[in-house]
Parts: C-alpha cells; structure tokens; sequence
C-alpha cells in the first residue's frame, strides 16, 4: 500500500478524514500500473443506488496522481489541470469496484495519465478519463 503521510487529512486518501474516502493504492512497478480497491456506500449516491459522479471523478483523479509519483523521482507534486472524463455506465453503490491508473505521456512538467473504474466483478468499464497534471519539480534544499 502506499501512504502519503504528510496529507493525512486529504478527502480522497486521507485516513484521518472522518468524511473522507480512505482510498489506498497499490503500484505495480513492472507493469507502471497504480490501482485502487474500494466499495462505496450508499451515502455517496447521487441517485438511488448509482455513486455520484463528483465521487467517480475525485477516485480517478486522486489514481492518476498516485500514478504520477510513482513514475519518476523529480516530482515534488503537482496538481490536476484537465480532466476529460466519460462516464460509461452508471458506478453502483456497495459493489467492489477498480481503479486503475497509468502514465501514457509527458510533455515538459505536464504529465498525462489513463485511469480506469471497472466493477470488479466483471470488469465492467464503468468511468474513464485522461488527466492532465502539472508537476512541481523537486527543490535543491529538499
């Protein structure tokens, strides 16, 4: 699993945040592939029975980054500049679903990510999206 201590309170990865998603991710270094195991409650529903698409884009967003960091070692962070993202079907409540995430481009200090949520059941795609980033160089006095 990988830990960010430092942002503990975040609302996607955060295990301090009392509301927050408590996601974890796995990185695969042979295959460059970050992914997230997660069952969503139904109190993140936007309509009965179907996850809101606030809580889809926030999981997919919040792989990518974790994808990011794990690709190479001169980023400090960075932050999401685009998000295209297509819901393919609707993301069921309390069935364990995917996430999925792989850098597939850079140009200069954007990087570029393919993300994937999947019902893990069938593997049913059910959202997927090309981030954007914008990555911060690591500082000298780091």
């Amino acid at each position: 699993m990988i830990q960010t201590e430092e942002y503990l309170n975040c609302f996607a990865c955060g295990q301090n945040n009392p509301r927050g998603l408590k996601l974890s991710f796995n990185h695969d270094e042979g295959e460059k592939l970050t992914t997230c195991l997660i069952t969503l409650p139904s109190d993140l529903e936007g309509w009965p029975g179907i996850i809101h698409g606030g809580i889809v884009t926030t999981i997919l967003d919040e792989c990518a980054y974790y994808a990011i960091m794990h690709s190479g070692s001169q980023w400090d962070n960075g932050f999401t500049t685009n998000i295209n993202l297509n819901f393919e079907h609707p993301t069921p409540a309390n069935q364990p679903l995917l996430a999925k995430a792989w850098v597939d481009g850079q140009k200069r200090r954007l990087l570029y990510c393919q993300t994937e949520l999947l019902r893990q059941a069938d593997m049913k795609l059910l959202a997927s999206a090309r981030i954007t980033y914008f990555m911060m160089p690591k500082r000298a006095d780091a």
